[in-house]
């Protein structure tokens, strides 16, 4: 797996090539640490909502990637980042296999495939991006601007059939949502 901007954030923190290869190797060990509860989180909570909040704080993960200044920072930053998009990748195909089942044929193929399109166009902007100078934590910030925006929209849409919106802790960030009359 690549990551965008690789070469930025090593000059910016003038670090070796193999101090690199060490450092982005924290992303998928996030994708590991996933596994041990994302299957739990869907189950307790639905695999809508939990697609929700992680691709939520995947977009904005993604974006403390780019401001990072210090190694610690980025290794953390990279392990959550990985957490939050195994967890919405596991939320996700939770979601397609429910679709699927709707469906009443095989449509998974199908689903994967527009996975597959989304990371070409994922590489294609990275590209762009890379060849025209912009900066990784300004192009960080227009891709979580985008994700989240559409996480928040997916987030909003579910809260309001169920008449309240809540943003991290429940306990700590519930809003109840008018009553529509």
């Amino acid at each position: 797996m690549g990551f965008p901007h690789s070469q930025g954030i090593q000059q910016k923190l003038r670090i070796s090539d193999s101090l690199l290869g060490i450092t982005l190797f924290a992303l998928p060990v996030g994708s590991v640490i996933s596994l041990s509860f994302a299957g739990l989180l869907v189950t307790k909570y639905g695999s809508k909502r939990v697609a929700g909040y992680a691709l939520f704080a995947y977009s904005i993960l993604l974006y403390i990637v780019g401001l990072s200044q210090s190694i610690p920072v980025l290794i953390t930053a990279l392990v959550l980042f990985g957490v939050a998009g195994n967890t919405a990748h596991i939320a996700i195909n939770t979601q397609a296999v429910g679709a699927e089942a709707k469906y009443g044929r095989n449509i998974m193929a199908s689903f994967h495939g527009l996975w597959s399109l989304a990371g070409f166009s994922a590489a294609a902007i990275g590209t762009v991006m890379i060849g025209k100078n912009i900066l990784p934590q300004n192009h960080f910030i227009i891709i979580t601007a985008i994700q989240g925006i559409g996480a928040t929209t997916a987030m909003f849409e579910e809260a309001t059939r169920r008449k309240t919106f809540t943003i991290g802790s429940p306990v700590l960030f519930r809003c109840s949502m008018p009553e529509k009359h």
